[in-house]
């Protein structure tokens, strides 16, 4: 019962941030936006958006295939191989898939900014460098999620 509290609290948040987004672009559409985070997406979302109509948080911050004026780049889909897509890997209680690789760390790129994105990635040789011995325990690893970044080629002012 807590795990679908609290991915109903984290798909209300979901939305209100993408009304605010909403009301950003609507004003003015070359707006430079970028939303990134850790959005608590993890395991068992799909069973929680099947079983409980609960929602994506990606899909929500990213916005609505009604008003494509409005959506937002997801630079790391467009920018890293598929096999290496995931910034955390968690025993997955739900679905009860062992180590699931998860992309829970996000980047939301504004259509304003989108068209400047040079690169984007997840650094996971950084986060492998950093590793104190094989990493299975908390205290070997620098963080439990992989340093994510992106790349843009034009200055944020003027």
């Amino acid at each position: 019962m807590a795990a679908l509290l609290a991915r109903r609290r984290i798909s209300a948040e979901g939305f209100r941030l993408r009304a605010y987004l909403d009301t950003l672009v609507t004003d003015d559409p070359a707006a430079r936006i970028v939303v990134t985070g850790d959005w608590n997406d993890g395991p068992g979302t799909d069973f929680f958006e099947r079983s409980y109509l609960t929602h994506n948080v990606a899909d929500i911050v990213l916005g609505s295939t009604f008003t494509p004026e409005l959506i937002f780049r997801h630079p790391l889909l467009a920018h890293v191989p598929p096999a290496a897509l995931f910034t955390a890997r968690f025993d997955d209680f739900v679905d009860e898939v062992p180590d699931r690789p998860l992309l829970l760390d996000h980047f939301a790129i504004s259509p304003g900014l989108a068209p400047w994105v040079q690169a984007a990635g997840i650094a996971h040789d950084a986060y492998e460098a950093e590793l104190d011995g094989s990493g299975a325990a908390r205290t070997q690893r620098p963080s439990d999620h992989r340093p994510i970044w992106v790349e843009l080629s034009k200055p944020l002012t003027g």
